[in-house]
């Protein structure tokens, strides 16, 4: 498997996601949107971060180190860095989600600015990856060393239990894709 394929497969999803949640973010009054942004942020959390940000923060960002890139600054610490900020925007809706009362004026805007923030930060994330870093990696990785990385990629997730987190977590994002694209 191409770990560079893989990985930009992802983003065309998580971009995907991202432009439902902008339209979910405008429609915050309608019944079941609590529901709907609890299954946005499993999405965030459980695909986008403990799936794909897990794959480059321990396979890809670990490899291009010991290739030559440097961790406290460049590149890898400006991804580690967005990743970061982005857990934190997903916890902001995370919270709201789990509210019991109904949200007032000000949480739904709250709500949608932090929405917007986050699919704007990731977003710009994804480009500078797919971009920048990505192709940096694709040049100065070896081969080998690349063929190695996606068979890495690809034992993450092919685990029993990892598979089937992500099939029941891709049927929740199937919904929310029908009903906000």
């Amino acid at each position: 498997m191409d770990p560079f394929a893989k990985l930009n497969e992802d983003h065309r999803l998580i971009e995907r996601v991202l432009r439902a949640l902008l339209t979910f973010s405008k429609r915050l009054t309608e019944p079941g949107a609590s529901a709907d942004l609890t299954k946005f942020v499993a999405f965030f959390r459980r695909f986008a971060d403990s799936a794909h940000h897990k794959a480059e923060e321990d396979l890809l960002f670990e490899t291009l180190i010991a290739h030559g890139f440097p961790r406290e600054m460049g590149p890898i610490a400006v991804m580690k860095h967005e990743h970061r900020l982005g857990r934190d925007l997903v916890s902001i809706l995370d919270e709201a989600a789990n509210q019991t009362e109904t949200w007032t004026a000000d949480e739904r805007v709250a709500i949608q600015n932090a929405a917007e923030s986050f699919a704007d930060l990731l977003g710009n994330h994804i480009q500078k990856e797919d971009m920048v870093l990505y192709p940096m990696g694709q040049r100065r990785l070896p081969d080998d060393v690349i063929a190695t990385l996606g068979e890495q990629i690809e034992a993450q997730r092919s685990t029993p239990e990892m598979k089937a987190e992500l099939d029941a977590l891709f049927a929740n994002t199937d919904e929310l894709l029908k009903r906000y694209l």
